[in-house]
């Protein structure tokens, strides 16, 4: 879908929201976890400059 939003709402393959936004703020990446029980199983990552992004990336293939 179209969006002109500076982010994006991305579900682990395990729809374990909690675990991976844990995973990234130990190693000082901040997303946005919702405990709504609609969105809890997903991540509000909203888009940086590129090395952040990178970084972000390789945090999520690690965590994975």
């Amino acid at each position: 879908l179209e969006s002109a939003g500076n982010f994006v709402f991305a579900s682990p393959p395990d729809r374990n929201g909690r675990r991976f936004y844990d995973g990234l703020y130990v190693r000082k990446i901040l997303v946005r976890h919702f405990s709504d029980p609609l969105l809890c199983h997903g991540l509000r990552i909203s888009i940086g400059t590129r090395e952040e992004m990178e970084r972000t990336l390789v945090a999520l293939r690690e965590i994975g």
